[in-house]
């Protein structure tokens, strides 16, 4: 009998080794996918810091404009976006060249606010004190 407990416990072992390579095989893929993600994001990332870059040089004035955004967003109710232009990612470069073609070159670089509170705020800030230029658009609730 205690020659059939030690097999048992040997087998029991041995499926639980087993177990315990699946399960590190498991966490090996998941940490790959998890690299590939942030890979991923980082490229996203470089291409969206590439494509301000290169929107604000051709623009200055709206550099100006984010800037103060980015300084002061505490002071919107909701999340304002923009500049458009900057917010959109394309799959292809046909898609990136039909947009250019055919949206308004002042909507891309408009920015997009979520209540008439912020609307006001934004315009009167950046339009009003400031004097820069600013397309603003409201989408209320961000439907």
């Amino acid at each position: 009998e205690a020659r059939n407990s030690a097999t048992d416990c040997r087998k029991k072992v041995q499926l639980t080794k087993i177990e315990l390579g699946r399960v590190a095989q498991q966490l090996k893929e998941r940490e790959q996918e998890e690299q590939a993600s942030r890979a991923k994001l980082t490229k996203m990332n470089d291409d969206r810091a590439r494509r301000k870059e290169r929107i604000f040089r051709q623009h200055p004035k709206l550099y100006e404009t984010y800037s103060w955004l980015d300084q002061n967003r505490k002071m919107f109710r909701r999340p304002v976006w923009g500049p458009i232009a900057c917010e959109i990612t394309t799959k292809s470069v046909n898609t990136a060249a039909y947009l250019e073609q055919h949206v308004p070159n002042s909507f891309l670089k408009a920015y997009v606010v979520e209540c008439k509170e912020d609307y006001n705020l934004l315009y009167r800030e950046v339009r009003e004190k400031r004097r820069l230029p600013i397309n603003v658009v409201l989408v209320e609730n961000g439907k």
